[in-house]
């Protein structure tokens, strides 16, 4: 299953795949293994991954995905940028104004 998370819209585009024998990354992307249980290593190009780590690839296919998290183009969003941070932060509600705690 691969389903789009829109909570980091417009300024990052998430997959979250989860089962999947193989996903094929075009543009620039971190991607996070998910999975918990140690042995549960995904690859990219063959090179594995282990459970709760994460690696950035371009062009290839990740295999044996179980969980993951995909930020595709994840440097088009610099956040080193002073306007993106404010810009960010007008969008994105703090933990603090969704809960009152």
């Amino acid at each position: 299953m691969i389903r789009r998370l829109d909570f980091a819209e417009p300024f990052f585009t998430l997959d979250y795949v989860e089962g999947e024998k193989e996903y094929r990354v075009e543009e620039n992307s971190l991607i996070i293994n998910l999975a918990e249980r140690a042995g549960t290593v995904m690859h990219i190009n063959g090179a594995g991954v282990p459970p709760l780590k994460a690696a950035i690839a371009k062009g290839c296919l990740i295999t044996d995905l179980t969980l993951a998290l995909v930020v595709k183009d994840y440097e088009r969003c610099r956040l080193d940028d002073i306007p993106t941070i404010q810009a960010i932060k007008r969008t994105w509600k703090s933990i603090y104004e969704c809960s009152g705690m």
